[in-house]
């Protein structure tokens, strides 16, 4: 066994105090680096409400484009339907004048033939 000196240090004391400085500089890199994740965490999840807070706008937005368009269309079915009765009204005009003529020449001829019947 080697002699004990009481001058001289323990060596595994020695080590102990080379580990604990060690541990020390690991500390304080693993505290680093918690403090670096939770501020990138934080970004992280005020990205991600960020997003949802557009989803939703964009969500919204899309409904109200296709009420709009709904609404565009029952518009141009009406449109269409109102169209097509005045366009018909030119043609009915049309009709009831030919039956007005019609009426007006049978009766002439009518006046014209009991005109003709009573002479004789």
């Amino acid at each position: 066994m080697w002699p004990i000196e009481p001058q001289w240090e323990c060596l595994g004391l020695i080590k102990a105090r080379e580990l604990e400085g060690d541990l020390g500089e690991l500390k304080e890199a693993f505290n680093e680096l918690r403090r670096q994740n939770s501020h990138r965490h934080e970004q992280i999840f005020e990205q991600f409400h960020t997003r949802e807070k557009g989803d939703l706008a964009h969500s919204l937005q899309y409904d109200n484009i296709m009420s709009t368009l709904k609404n565009l269309a029952k518009s141009i079915d009406l449109l269409s339907k109102r169209l097509s009765e005045i366009e018909m009204k030119p043609a009915r005009r049309w009709e009831d004048t030919i039956k007005q003529i019609l009426g007006i020449l049978v009766a002439a001829l009518g006046a014209f033939l009991l005109g003709k019947f009573e002479m004789l």
